[in-house]
């Protein structure tokens, strides 16, 4: 498993964390790095190096301050779908991906997507790949190609 996609499993945990708990952002990173720090088995394959740490971090951070855009861009993009019915791990996975399509400037909208999808096809319900698909695909529309990325009003 390549690094990024190990920092976007566990960035996704931490959002969902942080949509489920309600604790402070910091408080939630540190508690879920240090049970993962103490997980042998993550010892054993030497897949928490500090890259992955720092990327899940990044993520984790970006997506939870810009959460309420995140989420307004989302809830526009999701017709015939109320928000609050979203899975919270879909809900999670899409917020992370919106926050690399209009924010990260490193990483081309059909990375973030497929990363999406792929995250979805294990941690989301049957159809959550395609809904996760579909509502990013429909926000990317949206998204300026311009760097850094901006939400188009």
């Amino acid at each position: 498993m390549s690094q990024r996609r190990k920092a976007r499993e566990i960035a996704l945990q931490i959002l969902y964390s942080l949509d489920s708990v309600g604790c402070a952002c910091e408080e939630v990173i540190r508690d879920c790095l240090n049970l993962l720090d103490n997980d042998n088995e993550c010892e054993r394959n030497g897949e928490l190096s500090q890259t992955v740490k720092d990327f899940a971090i990044f993520l984790v951070r970006g997506t939870w301050q810009n959460c309420e855009a995140i989420d307004k861009l989302i809830v526009d993009h999701t017709d015939n779908w109320s928000f609050a019915r979203i899975a919270k791990t879909d809900k999670a996975i899409i917020r992370m991906a919106c926050f690399e399509l209009c924010y990260c400037d490193d990483i081309p909208n059909n990375v973030s997507i497929n990363e999406a999808v792929e995250l979805a096809k294990v941690y989301g319900a049957d159809n959550a790949p395609s809904f996760v698909n579909g509502v990013l695909d429909s926000i990317a529309s949206t998204v300026s190609s311009d760097k850094p990325k901006e939400i188009k009003a």
